[in-house]
């Protein structure tokens, strides 16, 4: 396709392919200017009805100018190829950054959600939910603005509910909210559990739902609460992981409700500190229904944000360095460790665990105890097999606080949830490290898996832990 002609454009690079199509940079020939243009894959073009479908999306999304949405100039079927032609960004997207330079630090990832929230916002005001909100269609121009890209399966309120066949899942396995992944009703509630997602993940370079298994994804963002962001980047401030908790919620009446609140949060994260989300409410055994909004100040009014021009010699938002936001202090020892008692220890201290129990209620004292047991490793470097100790006491557990000690020294803290029997601990310390697991409380044993960053030489299997019997 490249150095093609199609109609008036000059086909000159290939940007990117998603399902629905392929992204190229052109020349418009009588306009010299760039565009982007995306070209529906072959088997949409043929099917007319998903052209129109297309078109008329398309018509609804060229009325919407935002400085943070990119501007669609036209929809176009030459020679039986259907093609939009959008405004060409010169710049890189979230995930390209993500990927590159690690977690980004706070103020700027907050800054540019923000900048997106008020893109989604200008789209959610006419009507048009975008359904595919991802790091790689948020892109970052050279001086620091969000532009948000492909509305390309967006649904127009009151028009046709999706651009493909009946009962598709539209979106991409990730991102999806959960009535997404159901096939229910989709409203801008959906963009905001997506927005969240997107959110968790500048923070912590990571998704909180990841499996090889599509299922297994979609099952998790069905049923099962995400990981602590802290969990892996503890120096995110607990207002703003209780506000990404909040977008997070599985039912869209428990989430944020519209963007502008989202943005209004972000605003004042100190009066989320408090919020309660829905997976840990109900758990002092009374009836009353905990607050959906925080205590403290009472949250600023929803603003819409839309970035000011910038005053001449006024710097862009730099793009953090590699490894912005990350802390690596435990990594580096576990890099530079060579005896098996040290790994273990950096081992312990990195469970940040989700214990997702099973059958009948639990209580938090159930807890409590004494849990040991290895865990088997293999070191990327030399191929040789590792097998640290591990033994977690968990002390004076309740709903709202869990405390642990890990290899004796290493302190630990979390809470824990009798609506779905789920305990989620972090270090107290700087960590990057998690630790999933399901815990059988009749049986006496915890099994699950520890997830490393990265950069880190280690691969390891499954770990059981099993309650050591009282003296």
């Amino acid at each position: 396709m490249v150095g093609t002609q199609v109609g008036n454009y000059l086909i000159e690079e290939k940007l990117g392919e998603g399902g629905m199509g392929t992204v190229y940079r052109a020349l418009e020939l009588q306009l010299d200017r760039r565009v982007a243009i995306k070209i529906l894959h072959a088997d949409l073009a043929r099917n007319q009805s998903v052209v129109e479908r297309f078109r008329a999306e398309a018509r609804a999304q060229a009325n919407l100018l935002h400085p943070n949405v990119a501007v669609l100039y036209s929809f176009l079927v030459v020679g039986g190829i259907a093609m939009m032609v959008m405004e060409y960004i010169d710049g890189q997207n979230v995930q390209e950054i993500v990927r590159r330079s690690g977690p980004i630090q706070v103020p700027h990832a907050t800054s540019w959600l923000q900048q997106a929230l008020a893109g989604i916002g200008a789209a959610h005001r006419v009507g048009i939910v975008h359904r595919d909100i991802k790091p790689s269609n948020l892109m970052i121009t050279r001086d620091g603005a969000v532009k948000v890209l492909d509305f390309g399966i967006a649904k127009v309120t009151g028009g046709s509910r999706s651009v493909t066949s009946t009962g598709a899942k539209l979106g991409t396995v990730y991102y999806m909210s959960p009535e997404q992944v159901q096939g229910g009703p989709i409203d801008a509630r959906s963009d905001i559990y997506s927005l969240g997602i997107t959110f968790y993940e500048m923070l912590t370079a990571r998704v909180p739902f990841n499996s090889d298994s599509d299922f297994t994804v979609q099952k998790d963002h069905v049923q099962s609460p995400p990981p602590l962001p802290t969990a892996f980047v503890p120096g995110i401030t607990r207002g703003i992981e209780k506000i990404i908790l909040k977008a997070l919620e599985k039912r869209p009446e428990d989430r944020f409700q519209t963007v502008e609140e989202f943005s209004s949060a972000l605003n004042n994260p100190g009066a989320w500190e408090s919020y309660v989300p829905v997976f840990v409410r109900g758990m002092t055994g009374g009836s009353a229904r905990q607050r959906t909004m925080p205590d403290g100040p009472t949250p600023l009014p929803p603003i819409q944000v839309t970035p000011a021009p910038r005053p001449f010699g006024m710097p862009p938002i730099p793009v953090p360095p590699p490894g912005a936001g990350a802390k690596q202090s435990l990594l580096t020892g576990l890099l530079a460790g060579k005896r098996k008692f040290i790994v273990a220890g950096i081992l312990a201290a990195g469970i940040a665990a989700f214990f997702l129990f099973r059958g009948s209620p639990v209580k938090p004292e159930q807890l409590a105890g004494t849990w040991a047991g290895q865990v088997s490793c293999v070191s990327l470097q030399n191929n040789q097999p590792q097998t640290p100790a591990v033994m977690l006491v968990i002390t004076a557990p309740s709903f709202d606080k869990v405390s642990a000690i890990a290899n004796r020294a290493i302190q630990m803290e979390g809470v824990f949830s009798t609506s779905t029997n789920e305990l989620s601990l972090h270090v107290t310390q700087n960590t990057s490290f998690g630790f999933q697991a399901k815990a059988d409380l009749d049986a006496g044993t915890m099994q699950g898996t520890i997830n490393f960053p990265q950069q880190t030489p280690l691969k390891c299997e499954s770990v059981t832990l099993t309650r050591l019997k009282q003296k």
